[in-house]
């Protein structure tokens, strides 16, 4: 059970301190990427068939979810360039990651997530990076 959340200033950025009580200890949830490609909340998002480009890898893989449909995991892909637009300009220093999505439903939500493998008896956590919809 997940009983607090806090915000941490570090050397390398933000990141989210997120206590696990089942471990005794704490896991670390770095800052979520910024969506560039679609941006955060877009609609009328292609059904399939595009490169999603984060500002920068997160946790240990990338995963699109929506309701009653089961996780769809993405490999990873070349940054397109130029991005399609509408996009979203990467954050200094960062290093910008692209996945391949397949098809898609049209007229859904999807959130974009990451899993963030935890040690050996502790519950693996989930960071939400953005949400789209599809036309």
């Amino acid at each position: 059970m997940l009983l607090g959340i806090a915000l941490l200033a570090g050397c390398g950025g933000a990141v989210a301190s997120v206590r696990q009580a089942e471990c005794g200890g704490y896991a670390i949830l770095p800052v979520p990427p910024t969506m560039m490609y679609p941006i955060a909340n877009a609609t009328g998002v292609p059904d399939g068939n595009f490169t999603l480009v984060l500002s920068s890898t997160y946790g240990d893989g990338v995963f699109l979810s929506s309701n009653g449909n089961a996780n769809l995991s993405l490999a990873t892909a070349a940054v397109p360039s130029p991005l399609p637009s509408p996009n979203a300009s990467p954050p200094p220093g960062s290093t910008p990651a692209g996945f391949a999505v397949g098809t898609l439903a049209a007229h859904t939500t999807y959130t974009v997530a990451s899993t963030f493998t935890q040690p050996a008896g502790c519950p693996n956590i989930t960071g939400t990076i953005g949400s789209f919809t599809t036309q």
